[in-house]
């Protein structure tokens, strides 16, 4: 059921003035003139280096409906459709409130330092299957993406998947206030953003503040096996309005825990307790970190009082979110995971361990970029990943990023390490290097663009 949002209903709700034709109905928003579709509202966002009101014209022209702005540009002629706001950034919000005021749908918000989208579409995949479902697309996670993720939101939806990210200070509250989940689900901690934050206990007290956000009679899912859970219970505690927490992960302190897995070429088995009932399902990737992250999407759906055994059978379709743990083989039966989209510590040492247990009939390479945004520790950080660079017992080890440097220096008397500085020469060596049933790991911040070395490894 596709939405109608009718120029008069968003000027009501935004408090804007509509300019040119007011008699349009839009379907969804987007922020992307480069991807309107016929029937969108274009959503002009004036980003730090791209302002989206540059691009309004060439929206109209693609299709689109009319345009939310905040300005009106030079270029347009003077009957152009348009809903103009003080703030676009405040309609989004408004917006976003009135559709999670209107809304009959569970809501679910996920965030954590790593692993949300994995978590998110794991979550779409389990819930689709019991009940219409509308989910974050992407990496919608900003203040920005969670209004035009929640104005796709259908009428007859019954379940809403949120995920929420933060660069800052104060951004998951913010996104918690506008979601108001009924179920909040923290994936881990970890030092990402450990540079604007300070330390890790203060990404924690971040992350925390999604409780804040849920609903009466909500439900907290905290991951049991990272030190920093207490903070995030006691954040939980906080909200009169959240009846009830549940631990996850491989610790016996948590009533949804992985219980056993075992790893094959195309992903694993996992034996999980959730709330004392065992269920043993498929997954298509591997890692311990997928298999903790499947059972936080079990106690999300047993919260939420659906079927459980129903979404282990759906997780067995999960094949691991782009760039982030997809695993295929390329020419000449080499595997490739893809581990490209983001790196930071914990996310690193969780793909190293994943590409160690899977089984490979030829040799390990490794291809590990830098991680950004990590502060003053930052050469620590990267060093510190010997011991699971070792682990695999790689053939060959390929770092990319002057911060890699220090890993180089670590275990360069251990493995044969090489520091390559171009995207070209790397792809090339690869080619060169790789055989028939070899196995790589390709993991880095995205900024890297080693994305673009395992698409051109793929095709």
């Amino acid at each position: 059921m596709k939405n109608k949002w009718t120029a008069p209903l968003l000027a009501h709700i935004t408090e804007g003035q509509l300019k040119g034709n007011p008699n349009w109905v839009a379907t969804t928003f987007t922020h992307d003139s480069r991807k309107v579709e016929p029937g969108q509202l274009y959503v002009a966002i004036k980003g730090e280096t791209v302002d989206g009101h540059d691009y309004v014209a060439e929206a109209l022209e693609k299709g689109a409906v009319a345009a939310l702005v905040e300005k009106i540009p030079s270029n347009l002629p003077t009957n152009a459709p348009l809903l103009y706001v003080k703030s676009v950034e405040e309609a989004l919000k408004a917006t976003a409130h009135h559709v999670r005021h209107c809304t009959m749908a569970k809501v679910f918000a996920v965030t954590g330092s790593s692993g949300k989208t994995t978590v998110k579409e794991m979550l779409r995949l389990a819930l689709e299957n019991q009940c219409t479902t509308h989910a974050t697309p992407a990496s919608f996670n900003s203040r920005w993406g969670l209004p035009l993720t929640l104005s796709g939101a259908a009428e007859n939806d019954r379940a809403l998947v949120l995920e929420m990210g933060m660069n800052a200070p104060g951004e998951i509250l913010n996104l918690t206030q506008m979601g108001q989940p009924h179920i909040a689900l923290i994936t881990t901690i970890n030092p990402a953003h450990v540079e604007k934050f300070g330390n890790i206990e203060k990404i924690a007290h971040e992350k925390g503040s999604i409780f804040a956000g849920v609903v009466e009679g909500g439900v907290a899912i905290i991951p049991a096996d990272v030190a920093e859970c207490q903070i995030l219970v006691d954040h939980a505690n906080k909200n009169p309005n959240i009846h009830h927490i549940i631990l996850f992960g491989t610790s016996k302190l948590a009533s949804c825990r992985v219980i056993d897995t075992s790893f094959s070429e195309t992903g694993m088995n996992v034996t999980a307790s959730i709330d004392g009932h065992h269920y043993t399902y498929s997954l298509g990737v591997s890692g311990m970190h997928f298999a903790v992250n499947s059972v936080a999407v079990l106690a999300a759906i047993h919260a939420a009082g659906l079927d459980v055994k129903k979404a282990t059978q759906s997780l067995g379709q999960f094949q691991g979110a782009s760039g982030r743990g997809q695993a295929h083989f390329v020419r000449d039966n080499v595997l490739l995971m893809d581990e490209s989209y983001n790196a930071n510590p914990g996310s690193m040492k969780a793909a190293l361990d994943a590409f160690a247990h899977r089984p490979i009939q030829g040799k390990k390479y490794l291809v590990l970029g830098q991680m950004g945004e990590l502060g003053p520790d930052a050469p620590k950080y990267h060093a510190d990943l010997k011991d699971a660079v070792l682990n695999v017992h790689p053939a060959h080890v390929y770092t990319y990023g002057d911060m890699m440097q220090h890993l180089k220096a670590a275990i360069e008397d251990q493995v044969p390490v090489t520091h390559i500085t171009d995207l070209e020469t790397l792809q090339k060596t690869l080619e060169k290097q790789l055989q028939p049933n070899d196995g790589l790991l390709i993991k880095g911040s995205n900024a890297l663009k080693l994305g673009q070395v395992a698409h051109a490894l793929s095709v």
